[in-house]
């Protein structure tokens, strides 16, 4: 009994809610603004606060090759290119 009744009123509001009688909501009024001038500055890039941080994007770099790594050519954070040796 319990059952056929959340049933129908399940269906009864979904009906309910989905019915529109013609009203047509309208747009809201516009909102004043201000105009200012364009200027180029300096932004600060850090921002200090307390927090977690969450990758955008993770990838996974593997070998096309198996081996053994000898030396490693780069530092930590050096911006590299295809086919430039920094040795």
């Amino acid at each position: 009994m319990t059952l056929r009744l959340g049933v129908l009123f399940a269906i009864f509001f979904s009906i309910w809610a989905c019915s529109s009688e013609g009203k047509v909501e309208k747009p809201p009024a516009a909102v004043p603004g201000r105009v200012a001038s364009v200027v180029q500055k300096n932004v600060p890039v850090s921002i200090r606060v307390i927090g977690n941080v969450e990758a955008y994007l993770v990838v996974s770099i593997r070998s096309l090759v198996a081996g053994a790594i000898t030396e490693v050519n780069f530092r930590e954070g050096q911006e590299v290119q295809r086919g430039i040796s920094s040795s």
